[in-house]
């Protein structure tokens, strides 16, 4: 939250410091002559103890007989002189403490600023901006820039100042983020871990060095003292928030756990600089990322902390661990995940010489408290077996009441919670289940489950995906890429985008790229089962200006006319509206790409200056009778069925969320040929003021073809509103259109709409219903933008409620493509003359501006708009920021689809003339129009109060 506060105006107490000769000095700042200086206190952090000054002038100004009081410490700069627009930074203060004043003095003792009651924030520090006024604009950010500018550009070079160049050997080689029953510390603690690995031909003293998933502290774990990591050596630090409880330091214990997909793993020397670091994306549970060299990942079932990060190391940490454990009396002896054609089943195998009593035992999934199941009286025989099934009911044996997810671990615990016996359903092959034998705890893989029968002849594992000698992304300005691969047993790959088998090609030496190109591979051993299949994406001299996400697909399932989802289907598609001749008439309903299929993909993110990610999904073609173009939008889901049930990555700067359960791969609907910028412009302009889906320009490519700019977006659904605020999904209502249902229930928007459009809302206690039912703010922000932007396209409505928000109907703003096109367009009339369609119908907003109150209301979030979001200047800076971002990648973008750049700029100065013009044709209609003239009855007064002049 930002806000103003005026330099030297606030009330402040006198303070008693102390000098740093012993003296003490009573001092009330306010009351020294104020200074000329024009320096100021531009950033400071009290839990950091350091402060920043700013020189906002284009002149040195000589700092030497300047000093900073700062809690009981006065403290003159280290430097001389500080340059123009430059910075001087004054840090270990170590007596500055929260709420006493920090102030800076001239040379003449007279005071050029103060900040009188600084407040400690945990990991953030406070920005302040000097507005023309004199007054100040604070900011609270976790983005600190001690001694750089406070933006982004700052940000960047803060953070590269505090890197070095790794030359040590040592790397970070496995991380493990999501931990359920894959690993336990030596005390049989369930953790997350770190695995370093020293790769040179000497040892390496690291003592000092520090773990880390905060970049900003990087010791938050020291290695200690004479702590060597020898050549070919691994060293594992196990990471839990709870180790203060459960340390007892025989071991490397990092008081941290691991974030999939928000905060990295950050290996610094022994001065704090950062040399090593990665962000865990796209993490099953269970799963490690395993590394051979500390620059390409893959995401493994296959652990193996302290092991080679090879199929046969896994091995051998699997055998080495079970070694050392016992099967208890009750064992699993088999398990098979649930799917949509069956429901999962676990089977329970009594291995002691006497019958075992079962009630009160429980079986549970990662979350006890969500999922449990309690045993009833049951006695199980020696030698005998129990099966438990997923889901309500089953007619087979006991059920559960939950399923038995492919991602989750399923756990036996005793009656007080201890845990007796557990199995990770993650790895499991589709098709096959998981179990042991009853010698010991290893685990086999079985091609043909026996649920209630003695196992047959399992495999020991699934093998373990080929690792790239160097990861996904852009390489530019080269003559050649050279690419290797490693694996157990022999690597099978194609470059087409379709899934390898052992009937491919076979891998048998370096690739040497000179062109993009994308690679799945797989490996196979004997005696373990074909590994997943990993795909990679190479950008060669492409020379994007863009981040680019790239989607791998057999390219059958998306482009053959039986079975591709971007194909007419062998139809012949008729122009729009011709009514003679061969094919079908438009909008081409029967073409495949208005199918519901799903197709599996990879889906590689490749940003320009940041760790991308790469994870497998569906995909199907997205939009309304955008997806009529030949450049169509994509939806991806991520689904246990397509590999990642969700994706861990923070994709939007301006969202504090990093979880998606669905994205959009988004041309710009009807705005694809034309602005491209439309829809996303509306809303980034909107986004304080509704719910919006985030935006960032990407370039597209389709199994290593070039598909222009795409627009990455959010998808609207109840996981959209879930994140938006932080609530659950269940009970979540989302109408769209024409008064659809999108999800959940109807009936109560049908309750809603009938009493909104046949009640007098001009009375008290009708309007007090309205208040009670829909945020009447949303509403009219609602109206005025749709109003504002002409959006012609009235379907494009969406409205949702929660219990777990406020109950009532709130507003978002969705899909403007056919607005922002004249300024004397008539699309507003839409929103404000009377007319039938139903959810966007004007007799709400007709009937509610008969109240007194709402008119009010309505004027004041006009007044707001128009001054604010659409006014002239910062929509012209928005266009350019927009501009900025693509103008760079149009003009290929526009030879791809047959445009030319000449046009798009054209269509962008048409954007300009809407936004400069704009306000003075809605000020015209407001007045003068024979509808809404009287349905507003605006003043002149009003009308200059909420227009720009």
């Amino acid at each position: 939250m930002k806000m103003t506060v005026t330099g030297l105006t606030l009330a402040l107490t006198a303070a008693v410091l102390q000098a740093c000769g012993g003296g003490v000095v009573r001092e009330d700042p306010l009351e020294l002559q104020e200074s000329a200086s024009p320096l100021y206190i531009s950033e400071y952090m009290c839990a950091e103890r350091w402060v920043e000054i700013y020189n906002p002038t284009d002149s040195i100004i000589d700092i030497s007989n300047y000093t900073l009081v700062a809690g009981q410490r006065r403290r003159s700069s280290n430097k001389e002189e500080i340059g123009p627009k430059g910075y001087v930074l004054f840090k270990d203060l170590h007596d500055m403490a929260d709420g006493t004043p920090i102030y800076l003095k001239d040379g003449d003792g007279a005071l050029v600023d103060i900040i009188d009651n600084p407040k400690h924030k945990k990991s953030k520090s406070t920005t302040r901006l000097r507005l023309f006024d004199g007054s100040f604009m604070e900011d609270n950010t976790d983005r600190w820039t001690p001694g750089f500018s406070n933006d982004l550009k700052g940000y960047k070079a803060y953070r590269a100042s505090r890197r070095k160049e790794n030359q040590s050997g040592v790397f970070i080689s496995e991380i493990c983020a999501d931990n359920e029953s894959a690993y336990t510390d030596p005390d049989g603690n369930i953790v997350d871990f770190i695995e370093i690995f020293n790769g040179s031909d000497k040892a390496v003293d690291i003592s000092g060095w520090g773990l880390s998933d905060k970049e900003n502290f990087p010791h938050l774990f020291r290695f200690p003292e004479r702590t060597k990591i020898h050549p070919g050596q691994y060293l594992v630090v196990n990471c839990s928030r709870d180790y203060e409880n459960i340390s007892n330091n025989r071991f490397y214990c990092a008081p941290f756990s691991i974030s999939n997909g928000e905060e990295g793993v950050f290996l610094a020397n022994r001065d704090g600089y950062i040399v090593e670091e990665y962000f865990p994306v796209s993490m099953l549970e269970d799963q490690s990322l395993a590394s051979l060299n500390g620059k390409a990942y893959i995401a493994t079932y296959n652990i193996s902390p302290g092991y080679p990060n090879t199929a046969s190391g896994a091995m051998q940490y699997a055998a080495d661990k079970a070694s050392k454990t016992a099967l208890p009396q009750l064992f699993i002896a088999e398990a098979m995940p649930g799917d949509e054609s069956a429901a999962g089943w676990i089977e329970l195998q009594n291995r002691g010489t006497g019958a075992f009593q079962a009630e009160g035992l429980t079986l549970t999934d990662e979350n006890p408290e969500k999922a449990s199941f309690t045993f009833p009286q049951k006695s199980i025989p020696a030698g005998g077996r129990l099966m438990v099934y997923a889901g309500q009911q089953s007619a087979k044996g006991l059920a559960a009441g939950f399923e038995f997810r492919k991602s989750a671990a399923l756990c036996i615990r005793g009656k007080d919670g201890e845990l007796l016996d557990y199995v990770s359903l993650g790895d499991i092959p589709s098709g096959m289940s998981k179990g042991r034998d009853g010698s010991g705890p290893a685990w086999l893989f079985y091609r043909t489950p026996t649920p209630g029968s003695a196992n047959g002849n399992g495999l020991a594992s699934v093998n373990m995906a080929p690792i790239a000698s160097i990861p996904s992304g852009q390489y530019d300005g080269i003559e050649s890429l050279k690419v290797e691969f490693f694996a157990d047993g022999d690597i099978y790959y194609t470059t087409d985008g379709s899934a390898p088998t052992t009937q491919s090609k076979k891998y048998t030496g370096a690739f040497n790229l000179t062109k993009t190109t994308v690679i799945r591979t797989m490996a196979v051993k004997n005696g373990s089962i074909g590994s997943p299949v990993t795909s990679w994406t190479y950008l060669v001299n492409e020379g994007h200006t863009l981040d680019v996400m790239s989607m791998t697909s057999a390219p059958a399932g998306l482009f053959s006319e039986s079975t591709g989802i971007y194909s007419n289907g062998g139809h012949i598609l008729r122009p729009n509206g011709q009514e003679e001749g061969p094919g079908i008439p438009y909008p081409y309903i029967q073409a495949n790409f208005w199918r519901k299929w799903v197709r599996q993909c990879n889906l590689t993110f490749m940003p320009k200056d940041a760790q991308g990610f790469s994870v497998d999904c569906g995909t199907s073609i997205f939009g309304g009778y955008s997806r009529i173009n030949a450049k169509k939008s994509f939806k991806f889901k991520f689904k246990r069925k397509y590999g990642a049930g969700k994706l861990h990555y923070k994709l939007f700067d301006n969202r504090d969320f990093s979880d998606f359960d669905c994205i959009v791969m988004r041309t710009g609907g009807q705005d694809a040929y034309y602005t491209l910028i439309k829809d996303d412009l509306a809303s980034y302009l909107m986004d304080d003021l509704l719910d919006v889906m985030a935006s960032r320009a990407t370039v597209f490519y389709i199994n290593g073809e070039y598909y222009g700019i795409y627009w990455l977006r959010e998808k609207v659904n109840r996981h959209f509103i879930a994140s938006h605020y932080n609530i659950p999904t269940e009970g979540i209502d989302i109408i769209q259109g024409n008064c659809h249902l999108e999800h959940g229930s109807i009936k109560q928007w049908n309750a809603f709409f009938n009493f909104a459009t046949t009640h007098d809302l001009s009375t008290k206690e009708n309007y007090q219903y309205m208040k009670d039912h829909m945020d009447l703010q949303s509403y009219a922000d609602w109206v005025i933008a749709e109003a504002y932007i002409g959006n012609k396209d009235a379907g494009n409505v969406r409205v949702f409620k929660s219990p777990n928000l406020d109950d009532k109907w709130h507003w978002l703003l969705y899909d403007v493509d056919l607005g922002l096109i004249s300024p004397r367009n008539d699309g507003c009339f839409l929103y404000l003359k009377p007319q039938s369609q139903k959810i966007c119908s004007t007799d709400i907003i007709r009937a509610l501006l008969k109240n007194k109150e709402f008119r009010a209301l309505f004027l004041d979030r006009l007044e707001y708009q128009m001054h604010n979001v659409w006014n002239r200047e910062h929509m012209n800076e928005a266009i350019d920021m927009f501009v900025e971002q693509i103008d760079g990648e149009v003009e290929r973008n526009n030879n791809r689809w047959q445009n030319t750049y000449k046009g798009w700029q054209g269509r962008i100065e048409g954007l300009r003339k809407f936004a400069n013009e704009r306000q003075a044709y809605l000020r015209e209609v407001f007045s003068t129009d024979p509808y809404i003239k009287p349905l507003l009855h605006m003043s002149k007064e009003e009308l200059d109060r909420c227009f720009e002049q």
